[in-house]
């Protein structure tokens, strides 16, 4: 394991945990900063489809397809289905028990919570094909097309401002030709988070790539790029999801954190503890969130009315929250998860040799 990707895994997540607990920030001096803060974290979304994309791309050169498929399925679909059946458990106060009524319950946290499970495994499933797509490029054609989109996506800026001036201004001619730019050269890629799971295998040839000029040029440009995010979303200027602006972030951070060099090593070893929990975490993140300011932080906020004490009551409930999250997914992994993963594993292993075995010498070819 790689600790500076860890690091990135590990803060990705916990800026999900600010995401989903920035609402509950009282305003601070009648603005709503927790909307500023929530908008600011949300770059986490990009940064784990390119994680993904970073790994498993590269990850499905190195195996078959059914081995591949087969460390997906167990490390992936089982623990969804593990941390769903154990969270249903909880919402019943572990009185009864009905397969359709958790089945429902799975059905909700996928459409809500846990939208971005359903979005990655398509993803992780063309992942070997992408592969062997991606790796024909020469690195020229690498740049070419990290330049394509680059420009696309400020069209797409640029057609997304001046629509909003069109209409702030009531401009019909300028509303109509941005209409019309943006149907004749369409900025947003067909797919939602597909380009960013792509761009996990891209900033990996890039970093190799780029001289350490273009590095520094590329990071500035991604810094700027945060700074209008935030604009466009405070001036209600037409954004989409996901954001253009996200696209030069995304590289930017990755390039970042190419050259992290992390010592130590216990400190390594905590970064990676806590790395390998974050599927967990993110699963249970929303329960320990209302677990915390349901039960823990309510009262505090309607007994104080100093806003500067409300804050460092939100911060203090981010804390407990996430790490209640990490403390309930490191014992739930460690007890639960890990041992059905390899019971799975093994048995699923017999299955396919069975499987094979009873082919005929040619399908057992095929099978491979």
């Amino acid at each position: 394991r790689l600790a500076n990707w860890d690091l990135l895994r590990s803060l990705a997540m916990f800026l999900v945990v600010v995401v989903h607990i920035a609402p509950q920030m009282q305003p601070i001096f009648g603005h709503n900063v927790g909307h500023s803060v929530s908008i600011a974290a949300i770059i986490c979304d990009p940064i784990f489809f390119s994680l993904s994309g970073f790994f498993a791309i590269r990850e499905s050169s190195r195996k078959n397809l059914s081995q591949y498929y087969l460390k997906k399925l167990i490390g992936v679909v089982l623990p969804v289905f593990i941390y769903a059946f154990l969270l249903y458990l909880f919402s019943m106060k572990f009185e009864k028990f009905s397969i359709v009524a958790y089945f429902a319950y799975l059905n909700r946290l996928l459409d809500n919570g846990w939208w971005f499970v359903k979005a990655l495994i398509p993803l992780l499933v063309i992942a070997p094909f992408l592969y062997t797509m991606l790796s024909a490029l020469s690195d020229r054609q690498v740049i070419q097309f990290t330049k394509l989109i680059s420009v696309l996506f400020l069209l797409g800026i640029i057609g997304s401002f001046c629509f909003f001036l069109a209409n702030k201004f009531n401009l019909s001619f300028l509303r109509e030709v941005t209409v019309l730019f943006g149907k004749i050269i369409p900025s947003r890629i067909t797919g939602g988070y597909l380009i960013y799971f792509i761009l996990g295998y891209i900033v990996r040839r890039l970093s190799q790539i780029v001289s350490h000029h273009e590095r520094q040029v590329i990071v500035a440009i991604g810094i700027v790029a945060w700074l209008f995010d935030g604009i466009f979303v405070v001036y209600r200027i037409g954004r989409v999801d996901p954001s253009f602006f996200w696209f030069y972030i995304t590289i930017a951070i990755f390039l970042l954190f190419n050259n992290f060099n992390i010592k130590g090593k216990i400190v390594t070893k905590i970064i990676q503890w806590i790395a390998k929990r974050s599927y967990a975490i993110y699963l249970l993140q929303y329960k320990t969130i209302d677990i915390v300011t349901r039960y823990l932080f309510s009262d505090f906020y309607r007994f104080n009315e100093s806003e500067g004490i409300q804050f460092l009551i939100w911060v203090v409930a981010l804390l407990a929250s996430y790490l209640l999250a990490l403390l309930l997914a490191s014992i739930v992994d460690v007890l639960i998860v890990v041992p059905l993963q390899k019971l799975a594993k093994s048995q699923l292993i017999i299955f396919r040799g069975h499987a094979k075995d009873s082919l005929p010498k040619q399908d057992k070819i095929l099978s491979d």
